[in-house]
């Protein structure tokens, strides 16, 4: 018994591939925008003590999937309000997930903030073999608001005037 204790560890030992580590799954997908919105007067329009703040219950996303413009009902809404506190910024900011569910050379997330008012963010991503998936290059209304994002996801963040 003592024999076939002995053979099972030593077995266990070189059945261990120092290799393994490559073999580990990794996954780090960052596919957000983040946003503040000011009037021209500079109110944060995020800020729900503004009067005019936008009521962010009415926004919708929609990804553009196969070439159709589809509303995202799903949970979550694919969007995150935030206070200054929680993001430790200045303003109140909203994170965006875009639309990623293509592997298409620019995928296209429209942000409807209200019925007469949508931005559109087109987007191309950094996808690697080891499931690392990150922004390259952000487009906002069709202008270039980031390119080669911070290394493995920095989060574009854009400030609108509305």
């Amino acid at each position: 018994m003592k024999k076939l204790l002995i053979i099972l560890i030593i077995l266990t030992f070189f059945a261990c591939d120092s290799n393994d580590d490559d073999k580990e799954f990794y996954m780090y997908v960052n596919i957000s925008t983040y946003f503040s919105i000011f009037n021209v007067q500079g109110d944060d329009l995020l800020d729900p003590e503004n009067p005019n703040h936008i009521d962010t219950s009415k926004i919708k996303i929609f990804y553009v999937i196969n070439g159709v413009k589809k509303e995202l009902t799903d949970n979550p809404k694919k969007y995150e309000v935030y206070t200054k506190e929680q993001k430790n910024m200045n303003a109140y900011s909203i994170e965006v997930i875009m639309n990623d569910s293509e592997k298409i050379k620019k995928s296209i997330t429209y942000i409807q903030w209200n019925e007469k008012d949508t931005d559109t963010i087109e987007a191309t991503y950094v996808r690697d073999k080891k499931n690392v998936i990150y922004p390259k290059e952000v487009w906002l209304n069709g202008t270039l608001v980031t390119g080669n994002t911070k290394e493995y996801g920095g989060s574009p963040y854009v400030i609108l005037t509305k």
